[in-house]
């Protein structure tokens, strides 16, 4: 893509942040959103489709991120991965807040497991004992799990530390929590 697309693309994603942060996202026109940008209609349609597709870009650039810190840091362990998933995560509350304040966590709940795939794809491509039936739902049930949760997680006003929702997520990993679905005792609860 060419320097000038690229400034275009970013100025209306700037200008998209701004106006989310003031006005609902519904009430955003395309006409607003351009002039903000400092841009015409005619340059916003020839990068972007839909008011969506911008924050579908900067979810792009935000996940290209995540990866780059990935890339960067020595990663063994699920609990160490998940930990800088919530810690990058973190330093943009202020986006995800706006996406939930927009009633907008679609964006989440679908993007969400296609990056993560991505990145567990990389790790069961290492195992050749895993089938990609098994690996496919296993990646859509992970990716879920931890968009789901982050979602209530950054929009908790008793928000757990990193550590903390680490910590919980590790003891479901380590199937304290989903052993006590197989009690006869939460069964007979639902009654």
């Amino acid at each position: 893509m060419n320097p000038t697309a690229l400034r275009s693309r970013q100025c209306i994603v700037e200008a998209m942040l701004a106006m989310l942060s003031e006005q609902p996202f519904e009430e955003i026109r395309i006409s607003a959103l351009s002039t903000r940008a400092d841009l015409t209609r005619q340059t916003f349609y020839q990068n972007f489709s839909s008011k969506i597709e911008v924050l579908n870009y900067y979810l792009d650039q935000l996940f290209e991120q995540f990866f780059l810190v990935l890339k960067n840091k020595q990663i063994h362990t699920p609990k160490e991965l998940t930990y800088q998933y919530f810690s990058f995560w973190e330093q943009h509350e202020e986006f995800l807040l706006l996406i939930i304040k927009n009633n907008l966590n679609g964006l989440i709940t679908t993007n969400f497991p296609v990056y993560l795939n991505r990145l567990l794809t990389q790790k069961w491509d290492r195992d050749e004992n895993t089938n990609l039936q098994m690996q496919q739902y296993a990646n859509v049930y992970i990716s879920g799990a931890l968009a789901n949760i982050l979602i209530f997680w950054i929009n908790d006003r008793n928000r757990l530390s990193i550590e903390e929702i680490v910590n919980i997520i590790e003891a479901i990993h380590a199937k304290e929590i989903i052993d006590a679905f197989h009690t006869n005792a939460f069964y007979e609860n639902l009654k």
